[in-house]
């Protein structure tokens, strides 16, 4: 849902997937937003990709989502022709540049027209366009550039993301917060342990069997040519490997937050090793921050055996006391356990 209207109006130049998503964006922040596109349709170079590649009614499909959230658009509209930066900025509270890379070099692809850019008195440096790498921000106060404007060529799920940027950081601008741009999430994989680890640890959560080696399989062809069945066929191989509550995970909102560093010490790592014994809940020791909610959770519900610390410093674990298994250390409060975990080393299995 869009938030309450925040009574500001910005300007997106540029319907392509970078425009169309900082645009989308905007509106979900509560601005009203205006899109602006020298084309007499929404979607930039999407519409010229080759069909076998991206059905057109995808395309279709996908632009008319993030139409939906009203707000004007004005086609056939080119700045410098139509209008200055300097009137959008008179009119506007922010403008976002989404203008893509319209500029073709030889041996090196389209890249953005600087300058055009220097025209716009924006900053150009040999690298690009001057802006803060952060926030997206360029010298000019209230304007911010996305996509292949800033980037150069690059492909559809990077445009989106500079644009989703740029919306967030234009939203800081127009609310009178400090423009920091977004937070960077916090991210941890096991480095220490090494792939077969997780390879066996992935096995083990799907339940699959071991061949007694790591099995490969290469996708043949040109990627530039690969097909939507091609695509689709090796999206059912994956194994769902993202965490299971990644979105939710206290644990990475706090790491943020606070910029912590889980590269910062080295040394030994818990393996992985997952718990699939239960039939309601998986349980992944090497995600557990041994805060100790899981056992005051089943001694609460009054489970016979329950969970316990097992161990002392580092190697400490939480078991099953008696040398039980988890099932029957977690007759009946398997879920409220996992419900109460921070960090989904307890999670409820997906049926």
């Amino acid at each position: 849902d869009a938030a309450a209207s925040s009574g500001k109006r910005a300007a997106v130049v540029g319907a392509g997937p970078a425009g169309l998503a900082a645009a989308f964006s905007l509106r979900l922040s509560g601005h009203e937003c205006v899109l602006f596109d020298q084309s007499h349709e929404a979607g930039g170079l999407m519409r010229s990709m080759p069909g076998d590649l991206i059905e057109p009614e995808a395309v279709d499909s996908e632009i008319e989502c993030l139409m939906a959230g009203g707000g004007p658009f004005r086609p056939g509209w080119q700045l410098g022709r139509d209008g200055s930066l300097e009137d959008l900025r008179g009119e506007y509270d922010a403008v976002v540049l989404a203008l893509g890379a319209g500029v073709d070099f030889p041996g090196e692809g389209r890249r953005p027209d600087l300058s055009f850019a220097k025209s716009l008195g924006l900053g150009v440096t040999e690298k690009g366009v001057e802006m803060d790498r952060r926030s997206q921000a360029t010298t000019l106060p209230g304007v911010f550039v996305a996509g292949e404007f800033v980037t150069g060529a690059a492909n559809v799920v990077r445009s989106v993301a500079s644009g989703k940027a740029a919306a967030f950081s234009a939203d800081q601008f127009l609310r009178g917060n400090e423009v920091t741009g977004q937070p960077r999430p916090f991210c941890f994989s096991n480095r220490v342990n090494g792939v077969e680890d997780q390879i066996s640890a992935l096995k083990s959560l799907h339940e699959l069997p071991d061949a007694g080696g790591s099995e490969t399989h290469t996708l043949q062809g040109d990627p530039g040519q690969v097909s939507l069945r091609d695509c689709a066929d090796e999206a059912l191989r994956c194994l769902q490997c993202s965490c299971a509550e990644e979105t939710t995970c206290r644990l990475r909102h706090y790491g943020g937050e606070y910029g912590i560093d889980p590269y910062r010490y080295e040394g030994e790592s818990r393996r992985q090793a997952p718990d699939v014994a239960h039939p309601e809940i998986i349980y992944e020791p090497g995600k557990c921050i041994l805060c100790g909610l899981c056992l005051n959770v089943a001694e609460a519900e009054g489970e016979n055996i329950g969970l316990a610390f097992s161990g002392r410093g580092f190697p400490t674990r939480v078991t099953v006391p008696l040398g039980a298994d988890l099932p029957a250390g977690l007759r009946r409060a398997a879920r409220k356990c996992a419900e109460a975990c921070p960090t989904a080393a307890l999670h409820i299995r997906e049926r």
